[in-house]
């Protein structure tokens, strides 16, 4: 729900920016993006992530690294199109249940591997802050 939230919230806080200044409110976004993907390529790149963890914890990044590259894709469509055709609408609410399950396996996959935070602490402790994110991002989704 991470990645949902975080689009939803940007497309919402762009409808109250008058038009003419959502080019600057599109910079923003992308930079922001780019301190939300940094630390995971970083993490991804490590040399100890690909240490053996029990858990699918570096497939897991992977695939947590493409859900944040559709976060930037739906971002900037959402933030740019005035008025939203209604087959984005239907594709963004299908990736935020994707979303909403990729934040679930994130969380379910980094309680069951406290072990890993002696093989792959980084991978480790990135999963743990990211479920954190997720749990907190569902939370102000369904309140």
């Amino acid at each position: 729900m991470l990645h949902y939230c975080l689009a939803h919230t940007a497309y919402h806080f762009s409808r109250q920016l008058p038009k003419r200044s959502r080019a600057k409110f599109q910079i923003l976004v992308v930079l922001l993006v780019a301190n939300f993907l940094f630390p995971q390529i970083f993490v991804l790149v490590r040399p100890k992530s690909s240490r053996y963890c029990d858990q699918p914890l570096l497939n897991n990044l992977t695939s947590f690294i493409i859900f944040t590259f559709l976060m930037t894709g739906f971002t900037v469509l959402l933030t740019l199109m005035d008025p939203i055709p209604r087959e984005v609408k239907v594709a963004f609410h299908v990736y935020g249940v994707g979303s909403f399950a990729q934040g679930i396996l994130t969380t379910a996959f980094t309680v069951t591997a406290p072990q890993c935070a002696n093989t792959t602490p980084e991978l480790y402790y990135l999963s743990l802050v990211l479920s954190v994110l997720s749990v907190l991002a569902t939370g102000i989704i369904f309140p």
